[in-house]
This record gives C-alpha cells, structure tokens and sequence, in this order.
C-alpha cells in the first residue's frame, strides 16, 4: 500500500475521496507537538573510599566523570590532531614533490627549446650558404653551356662551310639523272 501525504486548510468531509479515479482512504496526521522538557540534576555524593595514603576522597561523582570524559575527550582530539597533521605532512610533501617535478619539467624544457634554437640557427645558416653555392654553380653552369653551345654553333660553321668547299664533294648533277631530286 503507497501512502501520500495531502495537506488541506479543513478536514476532507468524508473519510475516502476519489483522485484521478482511483479511491483513497483519509486518514490524519497526528502531530506530537507536547514538547516535554528534560531537567537534569546533578547531586554531590559522598564517596567514602580510601586511598593509599589514608586520605578520604570527599570529590563528587560528578567531578570524577567529568574529570574521566574531559581525558577521554583529549585523547580523541589529540589522536584526530595527530592524524590531521599527519596528512598535513603528506600533502605538504605531496605538494613539494610536485613542485619540484614542475621545475624539472620547467628545466628540461627550457634546455631543449634552447638546444632546439641552436640547431634552427646552425639550420637556416646551412640553407642559406647551400643557397649561395647553388646560385653561384647555376651560374657557372649557364656560362659553361652558353660557352660550349656557342663553340658547337662555331664547330657547326666550320664543318659546313668545309663540306660546301670540298672539291672532293659530289656535284649536284641534274634532277633527271637523280632519284633522289624532287620531281618538279
């Protein structure tokens, strides 16, 4: 069985009343509200008990338990204490373990962006006298070709004005007796 609380301003006139076609019994909430208050007394007793030395405890009861929970209570503080600062400790060398492992880190990495700009540096200066040598051959390379294709086109000349001035050369003979002539 669900039970459900309902609050209302008056008392339902029936003790069943039909919500969302189903049919609920009324039944109501009694509330204690008698507070009654605990009064607590404390006496003094006389407890006659001898000690040792002969001497009469006239301490009230009271005292002695008090006397007995204020020590109970000091030793769970300093125990709690002691564990606190216990894991105060851990955290703080926690704390420092980390701090220096983020300065190691901090460390390492200064050192090899460092050594990663030495070697950018020695880079770019490779490059750049690689592209001075490159430049420099590329030019030499045209003049060299300039010069041998300019002493070829020479060579050229001399070979066909030596073969066009050969006495030794065929004559061209007429077109009739060459089978080779274009037929006009």
């Amino acid at each position: 069985m669900n039970r459900w609380i309902l609050a209302a301003r008056t008392e339902p006139a029936n003790s069943h009343v039909v919500i969302n076609g189903a049919i609920m019994m009324v039944e109501k909430l009694h509330k204690n509200n008698e507070n009654v208050p605990i009064t607590l007394v404390a006496r003094e007793v006389r407890v006659d008990t001898k000690q040792e030395n002969g001497v009469v405890s006239t301490t009230p009861r009271f005292a002695e338990f008090r006397a007995q929970v204020e020590t109970q209570i000091s030793q769970v503080v300093e125990a709690k204490l002691q564990d606190a600062n216990s894991k105060i400790e851990q955290l703080t060398n926690a704390l420092q373990e980390v701090q220096s492992k983020a300065e190691m880190s901090h460390t390492s990495l200064a050192n090899d962006l460092g050594q990663m700009r030495e070697e950018q540096a020695f880079t770019q200066k490779k490059i750049a006298e690689v592209e001075t040598s490159v430049a420099s051959n590329g030019q030499q390379i045209i003049a060299q070709m300039q010069n041998m294709f300019t002493q070829m086109q020479a060579n050229m000349e001399q070979t066909v004005k030596t073969l066009v001035n050969d006495p030794d050369k065929r004559q061209k003979t007429e077109g009739k007796n060459d089978p080779f002539a274009q037929k006009a």
